[in-house]
């Protein structure tokens, strides 16, 4: 009977661990380093997470892409580039562009804010804006719906980021309720509900320039495309196992 017993119970914890939701951490401002580390030039979003060995853009069973624009939530008809800058910073954009001539490293096109672009032709690096600002829009597509638990921001120098940003999960505009505070990097994300798209911008006055530094999102378990059921009988199957085990007690102590 005790080893029925901790066979149902082992049953029930891994039940119960398949049920839980996945989480996933990305560190951008690692990712970054670790990609410039290897390849003396810092990378688009698409570059640094096609790099095996450098990072992934799936984590835990959940899969990130990101895009980005520079006019607004719903006109795309001016796309910009995500781009990860090393050196203590993480997630921005590039708003100066992306050479398809380039060429670096084994990569065919090159973002224009890079330390390592050479603009000219002659050995002269002038990288661009390369974090996130107003009107510029960084969009985060899930491959499911998600929360995001923790988020950690540095501002344009790299420092910790303190003011404000906007978040959507709307994908129509920026309003009062989108507005999320930071304290020493650390971002307030009360009220943010569950998406699998995430639409941030800067704020234009108080926090004019920021990057996304790290990141860990929590699947929604509502939207499970696969919940592990838990079979009805087992846990009245524990109790009666339990209460039987209790009253064996009793008769050898009465004995």
């Amino acid at each position: 009977m005790r080893k029925f017993f901790l066979s149902a119970a082992a049953a029930l914890t891994v039940i119960g661990a398949a049920n839980s939701a996945s989480a996933a951490t990305w560190n951008f401002q690692t990712d970054a380093d670790a990609f410039k580390s290897a390849k003396s030039f810092e990378g688009t979003f698409d570059q640094v997470y096609s790099v095996a060995g450098l990072g992934s853009s799936t984590r835990d069973g959940i899969t990130l892409s990101a895009s980005a624009t520079n006019t607004s939530i719903t006109d795309t008809s001016i796309l910009i580039t995500p781009f990860l800058d090393g050196g203590n910073a993480g997630l921005g954009v590039c708003s100066t562009g992306f050479d398809a001539s380039a060429t670096e490293s084994g990569f065919i096109g090159q973002s224009q804010c890079s330390s390592g672009y050479d603009e000219v032709g002659s050995g002269t690096y002038r990288p661009g804006d390369d974090n996130l600002v107003a009107p510029e829009i960084l969009k985060l597509t899930f491959g499911k719906n998600v929360s995001i638990t923790d988020l950690f921001v540095r501002n344009g120098g790299h420092g910790l980021g303190n003011g404000s940003l906007f978040i959507s999960t709307t994908g129509s505009t920026f309003d009062a309720a989108d507005e999320y505070s930071m304290s020493s990097g650390i971002v307030n994300l009360d009220g943010l509900a569950s998406s699998s798209m995430f639409w941030f911008t800067s704020t234009d006055n108080a926090n004019p320039e920021i990057y996304l530094s790290t990141m860990t999102v929590e699947e929604d378990p509502t939207t499970r495309t696969n919940p592990v059921p838990v079979p009805a009988a087992l846990p009245l199957m524990l109790v009666g196992v339990g209460g039987l085990g209790f009253m064996a007690r009793r008769k050898r102590k009465a004995a």
